[in-house]
């Protein structure tokens, strides 16, 4: 990074919030916006708002379309005027939702293809946007929810209802490099990066590019040791975990995870490091193998106490909720993941159970059973 550049944060802060049933990214998000802009909870109830979205829905086959999503924002926030945009590349959508931070609304963003709605609540900004030198994006904040499978979804009344704190209630402002962001969330669908924001675009210039992570983010994969500094040098650990950071945290095993569906090759493998901290762990770091650099940093506000389950573990908890009977069970060598709604965040990927038929069910990193993948939907 040149001397003479400076790094600017443009953040809204807004809140987290769960989707309370499975495809209901939409509601999430309508909720999520709304809140930050004010309008009270009580207005906001999920099951309404899921309501309004279907009744305002044109596209086949989506449960939140674009249109839809467009016109229930507009019509809650009372004030602001939504626009749902389809950029051509991911530069120009980097550029609306730039556009929406600076006037204090956090854009949707649609992501994994058309598969699921998240909030960008914020960027961090390389140069200037108002200068002929240009600026590049390093970073995006992204709220994504997640469905509480399959506890009963919180109340979203106060900040004890779980939202955002870690693995089963989601990652508020998941800090993830812009190039991880464009190469691993935000791939575009039918060639259009999908965003409903406000603000004009046309205002501030294209983003002259996306900055790659820069070396000291890197990692130095040595069999299946990570360096233990990387993650303690992110911004997100300093800002949002301040009192994790004060005393050490040591880096657990390497956990390599293979995507199932249908990615780029360079995308298809990626690693999960847990940070640990007094015997709690505190975070993840989400590392590119094929790169080996620190792609996405997660932070827990509710520390876990373990990550990742023995194989013997696995086949039990299979064996008790789908009552397999019989022998012949083993658990795949690596743990397999892909965006669905039994598990919209890849820090929780799956354990593959097979049988000499093949594959049973998918046992989740944190014990959550299922016979199978939701594999298809838009909007969800």
């Amino acid at each position: 990074m040149g001397a003479d550049k400076h790094m600017t944060q443009v953040r809204t802060y807004c809140p987290y919030h769960n989707q309370d049933e499975d495809i209901w990214c939409g509601p999430a998000v309508v909720m999520m916006i709304l809140r930050h802009l004010r309008i009270e909870h009580t207005d906001l109830k999920q099951e309404e708002v899921i309501d309004m979205i279907l009744r305002e829905a044109t596209w086949d086959d989506w449960v939140t379309d674009p249109p839809a999503l467009e016109k229930v924002l507009t019509q809650g926030s009372r004030r602001v005027e939504f626009r749902a945009r389809m950029a051509v590349s991911f530069e120009e959508a980097l550029q609306n939702i730039l556009a929406s931070l600076q006037t204090d609304v956090p854009p949707a963003v649609l992501i994994w293809g058309c598969l699921h709605w998240a909030v960008v609540e914020g960027l961090v900004l390389e140069g200037d946007t108002t200068s002929s030198d240009g600026y590049s994006v390093t970073d995006v904040f992204l709220h994504n929810p997640v469905h509480h499978v399959p506890d009963d979804p919180p109340d979203h009344l106060d900040t004890n209802d779980c939202c955002g704190t870690g693995p089963g209630c989601g990652t508020e402002s998941l800090k993830i490099y812009a190039s991880t962001f464009r190469d691993f969330w935000m791939r575009g669908w039918n060639n259009k990066w999908i965003t409903i924001g406000a603000g004009d675009p046309e205002s501030i210039s294209l983003p002259s590019s996306v900055r790659q992570i820069p070396a000291e983010r890197m990692v130095r994969l040595g069999g299946r040791e990570i360096e233990a500094e990387i993650a303690a040098r992110s911004a997100r650990w300093r800002e949002l975990s301040k009192e994790t950071l004060r005393a050490p945290v040591s880096a657990g095993d390497l956990l390599l995870v293979r995507r199932i569906d249908a990615v780029p090759h360079a995308s298809r493998e990626f690693g999960l490091v847990p940070w640990y901290r007094g015997g709690s762990v505190v975070g993840v770091s989400m590392i590119e193998l094929e790169s080996g650099r620190v792609g996405a940093v997660f932070t827990y506000r509710r520390p876990l106490s373990e990550f990742g389950l023995e194989n013997d573990a696995v086949l039990r908890l299979f064996r008790e909720k789908t009552e397999w009977k019989g022998d012949g069970l083993e658990v795949f060598e690596h743990l397999v993941w892909q965006p669905c709604p039994e598990s919209f965040s890849p820090d929780l990927p799956f354990y593959q159970v097979l049988s000499r038929g093949g594959v049973v069910g998918f046992v989740r990193l944190d014990g959550y059973v299922f016979e199978s993948l939701t594999t298809e939907g838009c909007g969800i």
